[in-house]
C-alpha cells in the first residue's frame, strides 16, 4: 500500500505543477504585453528624441504625449533650447498673433501647458478659442482644424469655455448623414476622413449631457459603424480608397476613440481574428525604429500615446531616450582636431558619458577621421560624425576648412 502512495505522490505533484502553471499563464501572459508596450513606446521615446537632436521641429502636441510617457523634454537641447523652451516660445507667439495659428495648435498649445502646470497660459490660450467659436460652431471653417480643436480643448477640461450648443451644431452638421458608402463618416474637401471621424466621436463624448442625447449617441452609433469597415485582414483600420491613409494613424485613432468609450479595442476582430491591438504590437515598428507608413514624428508620437493606453504605463525613469553628440554643429581646420562627448540621455533627464565606450564613425573619411570621440580634419568638406553604443545612435556635422 505504501508502495502505491508513493508512486502516486510524483504524479500528483506533476499535476499540481501544470493546474498551477494554467493559473499563472494570464498573469505572465498580461505582464508579458504590458512589457511589449513598454519596450515599443521606449523605441518610439527614442525615435522622437532622434528626429528632435537631428533638427526636425516637434510640436506641442508631440511634447504633450513625451511628457506623458514620462520623458524630460527640459533635457532634450538642440542649439542650446530645450524642447519644453521651444514650445513655451510658440505659445507666446501665439499669445501675440492668434490670428496666424490654428485653432488645433492653440487647443494643442492649451493642452501642454495645462499639463505642465502653466495655467496663465493654457488659460489665455482657451479664451482665443472661446473668442474664436463662430456662432456655427466653426473656429477655422475647416474640420481638419476645428475638430481636433474641440478634441483636444474638452482633454484638457476646457470645453465649457465655448459655447456647448454651437459646438454640438458643428460637429453633427459635419457628419455624412446621407445612405452611401460615407454614411456616418466626417468628410472634408476631398471626402471623407478617419481622423476627424475618430475625433468627431470623442468630442462629442465630452459635451454636456452627451449620454443621454438621443442625437449624439446615433451620430456615435454610425461613425463607428463607418469606422469598423475599414477594418483590414491583419487587424489595422484605415481608409484605403481613393488613396490610403497611414495605416498606424488611423488604427491608433480606432484605439484611442474605442479606449474613450470604455470599450476594449481587441473586441473589433477581422476575418482572420486579428485585433487593432495585434496589428500596433506586431506592424507598426519599422525595422529601421520608425513607425508607420510616413516614418516621422507623427508617427511615432500616435504610436507612443497608443502604447501608453494600452500599457497604463510608462518606461522606467533610468531607461535610455537617445545618444547625444555635443557639439552638434562644429568647424575646424585641415590637420586640427575636436573632441566630442556621446552623451547617453535618460528618461529622467540624466547623462551619462560614454564617449569611450562608444564606436565612432565619419561618414566620409576622406574629409575627417574619428578615434574615440576625437575627429581630425583631413581635407575641405562636411561630413557627418556618427555614435554608436547600446543600440543608440547619434551624430553631428562638422565641417573642415582649408588652411589658409
Amino acid at each position: 500500500m505504501m508502495r502505491k502512495v508513493a508512486r502516486r505522490l510524483p504524479v500528483l505533484a506533476l499535476v499540481f505543477c501544470i493546474l498551477s502553471g494554467l493559473l499563472l499563464l494570464p498573469v505572465l501572459s498580461e505582464r508579458a504585453e504590458a512589457q511589449s508596450y513598454n519596450d515599443l513606446a521606449l523605441k518610439a521615446v527614442q525615435f522622437n528624441h532622434q528626429a528632435y537632436m537631428n533638427g526636425t521641429q516637434l510640436d506641442a502636441y508631440d511634447a504633450y504625449v513625451l511628457t506623458l510617457a514620462g520623458a524630460n523634454v527640459s533635457s532634450w537641447v538642440y542649439q542650446s533650447k530645450s524642447l519644453k523652451d521651444a514650445v513655451i516660445e510658440s505659445v507666446y507667439t501665439t499669445l501675440e498673433n492668434p490670428a496666424g495659428v490654428s485653432a488645433k495648435q492653440v487647443a494643442y498649445q492649451l493642452l501642454v501647458t495645462d499639463h505642465w502646470g502653466y495655467d496663465n497660459l493654457s488659460d489665455q490660450l482657451a479664451n482665443i478659442l472661446g473668442e474664436r467659436q463662430q456662432a456655427d460652431g466653426s473656429f477655422d471653417n475647416n474640420i481638419y482644424s476645428d475638430i481636433p480643436a474641440y478634441e483636444a480643448l474638452a482633454r484638457a477640461g476646457k470645453i465649457t469655455v465655448v459655447n456647448a450648443t454651437c459646438a454640438r451644431q458643428y460637429l453633427l452638421s459635419t457628419q455624412c448623414t446621407v445612405a452611401g458608402e460615407t454614411y456616418g463618416a466626417w468628410a472634408g474637401p476631398w471626402g471623407p476622413d478617419f481622423v476627424s471621424t475618430a475625433q468627431a466621436i470623442r468630442a462629442l463624448t465630452y459635451l454636456p449631457g452627451a449620454a443621454g442625447d438621443a442625437q449624439i449617441q446615433k451620430a456615435i452609433t454610425d461613425g463607428l459603424a463607418w469606422m469598423q469597415k475599414q477594418q483590414q485582414v491583419d487587424g489595422s483600420v484605415y481608409v484605403t480608397t481613393p488613396w490610403p491613409d497611414d495605416p498606424l494613424i488611423d488604427t491608433a485613432e480606432t484605439i484611442f476613440t474605442l479606449k474613450a468609450l470604455g470599450t476594449d479595442p481587441a473586441t473589433w476582430k477581422s476575418s482572420q481574428g486579428k485585433t487593432p491591438v495585434d496589428w500596433m504590437v506586431e506592424k507598426a515598428l519599422n525595422d529601421d525604429g520608425s513607425f508607420g507608413a510616413c516614418k516621422n514624428v507623427m508617427d511615432a508620437t500616435w504610436a507612443l500615446y497608443t502604447y501608453l493606453l494600452l500599457g497604463n504605463s510608462i518606461p522606467t525613469p533610468s531607461a535610455p531616450v537617445g545618444l547625444n553628440v555635443i557639439p552638434v554643429t562644429a568647424t575646424v581646420s585641415v590637420g586640427d582636431t575636436l573632441q566630442y562627448q556621446a552623451m547617453v540621455q535618460y528618461f529622467n533627464g540624466l547623462n551619462s558619458d560614454v564617449t569611450g565606450e562608444a564606436l565612432w564613425t565619419a561618414a566620409d573619411e576622406t574629409v575627417a577621421s574619428v578615434y574615440r570621440g576625437l575627429a581630425k580634419g583631413l581635407r575641405a568638406g562636411q561630413t557627418m560624425i556618427s555614435a554608436v553604443y547600446g543600440g543608440l545612435t547619434g551624430s553631428a556635422t562638422l565641417t573642415v576648412t582649408a588652411v589658409n
